[in-house]
């Protein structure tokens, strides 16, 4: 065998340190991560010598039953002078609170009456489910979430109110062109949404005896509450006038108001207001559209005639409920041109621009921010031995649609997501 070169022997006794190197480099971290084993299995209660850790429930991690079962911590947690001993509601308060500014009044042995106190976030979706449940208007509009940090949002909408050439887009325009010819460029305008979020408020004052049980007062606070906001928004998006609050469609530039027909009879509404509205509305919210109507209009949508000379026979626009709700919800409305008709409280009396409404609401935008929140104070009634909450809802809306559309062709009729019929007096 050949001697080797002081230059091989050099490389080989290089590449043995560095491997040697290696193996003491795996040793101390093995020896390391034994280490703090041992210390974690010596400090970690409920750590067995196997190593594994035996669970342990944590009062902290546990939900609350139900809605008045937390309501009932607060009120105990809310005499002035008395430390928050509810883990469960400490951590329901440290859960909710920015992360930055973790020193809120009234959690450890703070006075919890010197602060609030956030909904539990397993109650959350309580409120708001039901509220959207009974919300007919508002739980059609179209969703957009506020993040942390912010009081509302803006989105680029296509600023167009023309389908015009050269205007379509807000100015998007296309040519037939020959070949090598010069193409003239073009580009779409935009504009802004801008919504900033209002806040919905309501105050609810419960007795100490309707305080002791949870389950009827779960059935007392989402029950009445959920109508009652649920009421008020749907009236906003119908009605608001954008002043600290949404703004409804009867305010809305973007809307197409129908006007009556000639020598119509004041408060009636006849076949053609139903056809012209119908007409008028953005051919892509057919699919979408629901008739919002006054209940004082059913009698005379129902009624309906198509005129024939002096007399005339019954245009059947409108179908009556076929049968009661089943599971889906199907059969509990009447329909008109195969759209659901939905009375509610918020149209206006018959005879009045209101009382029946054409709306296609995906073009209508709410912005919300988290859940409903809420507050509690012993103070307030304390002689009558009752507990204020108050719960708060930041939300806000607008018409997507800032005017309404000239067609294409037709010019003479805009067209657009929102029609009215006017007042007929």
């Amino acid at each position: 065998m050949p001697e080797l070169n002081e230059e091989t022997k050099k490389e080989i006794s290089a590449a043995i340190a560095e491997a040697m190197a290696l193996v003491d480099s795996q040793k101390e971290a093995a020896r390391k991560v034994a280490e703090e084993a041992e210390i974690a299995r010596k400090f970690t209660p409920g750590m067995g010598l196997d190593g594994n850790v035996a669970v342990v429930t944590d009062e902290s991690d546990q939900p609350f039953a139900n809605l008045g079962d937390y309501l009932k911590a607060v009120k105990s947690a809310g005499a002035e002078g008395t430390p928050i001993r509810e883990k469960r509601l400490v951590r329901c308060v440290e859960r909710a609170l920015d992360p930055i500014t973790k020193a809120p009044t009234g959690l450890g042995e703070h006075v919890p009456s010197e602060g609030a106190f956030l909904v539990a976030e397993e109650f959350i979706p309580t409120l708001l489910d039901r509220m959207y449940n009974t919300s007919i208007v508002y739980g059609r509009c179209a969703k957009q979430q506020v993040g942390p940090n912010f009081n509302g949002f803006k989105i680029p909408a296509i600023d167009e109110t023309s389908r015009a050439d050269g205007s379509r887009w807000g100015g998007v325009r296309a040519y037939w062109t020959s070949e090598g010819g010069t193409i003239t460029a073009s580009q779409p305008k935009f504009r802004q949404i801008s919504v900033e979020l209002q806040k919905l408020a309501a105050l609810c004052y419960v007795t100490d005896e309707l305080l002791e049980d949870s389950v009827a007062l779960e059935g007392y606070v989402t029950k009445w509450f959920p109508l009652e906001m649920g009421f008020k928004l749907d009236d906003a998006v119908i009605n608001g006038d954008g002043a600290g609050k949404p703004l409804g469609i009867l305010s809305s530039p973007a809307r197409v108001t129908v006007t009556k027909e000639t020598g119509q009879v004041a408060a009636t509404i006849v076949t053609n207001n139903v056809l012209k509205m119908w007409r008028r509305l953005w051919a892509q919210s057919w699919a979408n559209s629901v008739w919002f109507i006054n209940q004082n209009t059913l009698e005379q949508l129902a009624t309906l005639v198509i005129p024939i000379g002096t007399a005339g026979v019954l245009s059947q626009l409108f179908q009556m409920p076929v049968s009661a709700a089943g599971p889906d919800g199907s059969g509990s409305y009447g329909t008109m041109l195969a759209r659901p008709v939905m009375p509610i409280e918020q149209c206006q009396s018959v005879g009045t621009e209101g009382d029946i409404i054409l709306a296609d609401l995906s073009q209508y935008i709410i912005g919300e921010k988290g859940g409903m929140k809420a507050a509690t104070s012993i103070h307030v009634s304390f002689v009558s031995a009752q507990t204020a909450f108050r719960f708060i809802y930041r939300t806000n809306g607008e018409p997507t649609w800032q005017s309404a559309l000239t067609p294409y062709k037709g010019t003479s009729d805009t067209i657009s997501p929102y029609v009215t019929l006017g007042t007929r007096s």
